[in-house]
């Protein structure tokens, strides 16, 4: 079991900001944004890391580090687990094929890639503002493959279990069709037995 020190690194299994940001106005100490829900910090775990995320970790992410969505995206990038994944040497190419293969199980159509590939490369956008993009712009098989895998990553948090291979496993299977959500899901269930 490792410890949490700060970092999203998966030899810690945790998912904390090495660095918080605040988000509140200073006269009237109020959230300027809403707080993501788990399902939202699940999305992101799976677009960015392929995998679900850790109790504590979601925990974090949506209760106490006082972010909305969009804060945390940008966070995710200062963490070691995502430098570690994506380091600078990492063309745009192959972190927005990384990303559509983590969300919808496929690689990116050449329209689409050569699209977020100009927008990456002349800065129009910064990764996590594409993650989130890509996200929110999810359609038919796409945004089933990606609710049943943030889904199966809820339950998985949500059963406290610290096993990080399990993390991964958990979504691999994933498809468009619900079956495989509830197999997931049983899968989880047999775990904690």
């Amino acid at each position: 079991m490792g410890i949490s020190t700060g970092c999203c690194s998966l030899g810690d299994k945790y998912c904390h900001p090495e660095y918080p940001q605040e988000n509140q106005t200073e006269s009237t100490n109020q959230k300027l944004s809403d707080k993501p829900t788990e399902l939202e910090v699940s999305k992101l775990y799976v677009a960015t890391f392929n995998r679900a995320p850790d109790s504590e970790g979601l925990n974090y992410w949506k209760n106490i580090s006082n972010l909305n969505i969009e804060e945390i995206s940008k966070s995710f990038f200062d963490q070691n687990e995502t430098k570690k994944i994506y380091p600078d040497s990492i063309s745009n190419r192959e972190f927005i094929t990384a990303t559509y293969k983590n969300l919808f199980n496929r690689e990116p159509d050449l329209d689409g890639l050569e699209y977020w590939e100009k927008d990456l490369n002349n800065e129009t956008y910064s990764k996590d503002v594409f993650i989130q993009t890509l996200i929110n712009g999810a359609k038919g098989d796409d945004a089933s493959i990606l609710e049943n895998k943030a889904s199966a990553g809820v339950s998985f948090a949500n059963a406290n279990i610290n096993d990080s291979n399990l993390s991964f496993s958990i979504i691999e299977d994933i498809t468009a069709d619900k079956s495989s959500l509830i197999s997931a899901k049983d899968k989880i269930l047999g775990y904690n037995k």
